[in-house]
């Protein structure tokens, strides 16, 4: 409690001297009172018989409380209470905030904290750590900062953790953490980052995992595992951010094993730049749902890079929408098929290569006048139709070493597009089993297919080169084949 008169800034240290024995040792200037007398300021107080639930209020100022240590028999609840700010002449000095410290704690039950509207910090530290029930870390306003830094920290239930308005840290570092539950963490507004960093080994969510930031205006938010040796998630791996200049949402970096039992969902409301990246090159990554990017960003960057050492594979669809540089490079296998929609009125590129996709293949790039559009689609299988779309600005669609069991289609509107089938000497050739149609737009459109040698590109039934405007030419190498009776159709070309 805050005694009237005093500065309401009040430290203790609790221990588990023993079992059924816990000690306060408040700081040097702070009493403990105990029925009904207080004690010297700094002398502790050691109460026995204790076998239930540790509840600590500590009410208005800027305080700290250390748990150092100790199996508590029940559940733990803090309450940091509001901080209180320095203010001097009229302006705040120093603002106000609380501190937890957490030191190789361990609970039978529960774990929950709540904050106030000031700034708190809270961390969570030891070599092994084991919350017998949920926890819950509710650090209220403020710039708050969160660090998860045990070397072993186990949490029998689901984790949340929630942060209002303020620019928010959190930060799990910590060479294994399992949550049999759920783990939540959500920001307000605010510039926030939610790590998990490279020190940590091992990541383990029984259901889902799901990070949300609502952002700003002015906000940088960064949503990332980087560098974690093994990520397992047993349901959905979710990332959500609102508006801010810059937002980065990724699992990048050598992983050793990555495995999604749902889908993976990346999005954010209105950045103004975006990063959105699954990478990883590890020995095995296996994702059961549907993988999808979603951006509205001025300026978006969408990758998709698995090199994985044993197994690759992504069971699902992949969808992206809304980058203006997007790569999708899939070392394995796509169980569904692939849409890439990119966002409107910008340059864009989109690259797909290096995997065998099981569904249909569709790429719109929403270019207009003024902007254009690059399409690449290299080393693939496909086994559903592929589809290509651009809008009115000048596009090149770039096909090398892709065999497409089924029809194939490329619209490139108008502008001064470029059809460039095979003509980058790379070993491997091009085989359409399906109808090809290659179609232009009004202006001068060029039309590269096949060229000599390792340049090859098979047609196995009709092809359609329609320029349907303007001054547009073909240019077809000796290595471009056509069944017996069959050429390349052309269309409304001169």
């Amino acid at each position: 409690k805050t005694v009237t008169g005093t500065d309401g800034d009040e430290s203790a240290v609790i221990t588990l001297p023993s079992a059924g024995s816990l000690t306060i040792t408040p700081g040097a200037s702070v009493g403990v009172r105990f029925n009904g007398i207080t004690s010297a300021p700094g002398l502790p107080l050691t109460v026995s018989g204790f076998t239930g639930d540790l509840r600590v209020s500590l009410g208005g100022g800027n305080d700290s409380l250390t748990l150092d240590g100790g199996a508590y028999p029940g559940d733990v609840a803090v309450n940091l209470g509001d901080g209180r700010d320095r203010v001097f002449d009229g302006l705040i000095t120093e603002p106000g905030r609380n501190f937890l410290f957490a030191e190789g704690v361990s609970t039978n039950g529960a774990f929950s904290v709540r904050a106030g509207r000031h700034a708190d910090t809270i961390e969570i530290t030891g070599a092994s750590v084991l919350f017998g029930g949920s926890v819950a870390l509710n650090l209220g306003g403020g710039a708050n900062s969160l660090m998860v830094a045990a070397a072993e920290t186990t949490i029998a239930g689901n984790a949340q953790v929630f942060a209002g308005s303020g620019s928010d840290l959190f930060v799990f570092k910590g060479a294994k953490l399992l949550v049999e539950g759920s783990l939540t963490a959500v920001s307000g507004a605010g510039s926030d980052t939610v790590q998990f960093t490279p020190q940590m080994a091992d990541l383990s969510v029984g259901g889902s995992l799901s990070i949300a930031s609502k952002g700003s205006r002015s906000a940088i938010l960064e949503q990332s595992i980087t560098g974690v040796a093994a990520v397992t998630v047993g349901g959905s791996l979710k990332m959500k951010a609102g508006t801010g200049d810059r937002v980065t949402q990724s699992i990048a970096g050598t992983i050793g094993a990555l495995g999604i039992g749902g889908r993976i969902d990346f999005s954010a409301t209105t950045p103004t730049t975006h990063i959105q990246a699954l990478s990883s090159s590890g020995a095995s990554v296996e994702v059961e749902g549907a993988v999808r990017f979603a951006s509205r960003a001025i300026a978006a960057n969408q990758t998709l890079s698995i090199s994985a050492a044993t197994t690759a594979m992504l069971s699902d669809d992949i969808v992206l929408t809304g980058g203006t540089q997007v790569v999708l490079a899939v070392a394995g296998q796509i169980g569904g098929g692939v849409q890439i929609t990119t966002g409107f009125g910008r340059n864009a590129a989109v690259s797909v290569s290096d995997a065998e996709i099981a569904g249909a293949v569709r790429v719109v790039t929403r270019d207009t006048f003024g902007f254009t559009a690059a399409i690449s689609l290299e080393d693939l299988g496909v086994t559903g139709d592929i589809a290509i779309r651009s809008g009115i600005g000048d596009s090149t669609v770039r096909v090398n070493q892709l065999d497409a069991a089924s029809r194939f289609t490329a619209s490139l509107g108008d502008g001064e597009n470029q059809f460039r089938i095979e003509q980058d000497s790379l070993v491997g050739d091009t085989t359409f089993h399906g109808a090809v149609v290659l179609t232009g737009g009004r202006d001068a459109d060029t039309f590269l297919i096949g060229k000599t040698g390792i340049d090859a590109v098979a047609f196995l039934a009709t092809a359609i080169a329609d320029g349907r405007g303007g001054l547009d030419t073909v240019t077809e190498g000796e290595a471009s084949s056509h069944p017996a009776g069959l050429v390349l159709e052309k269309r409304n070309i001169p």
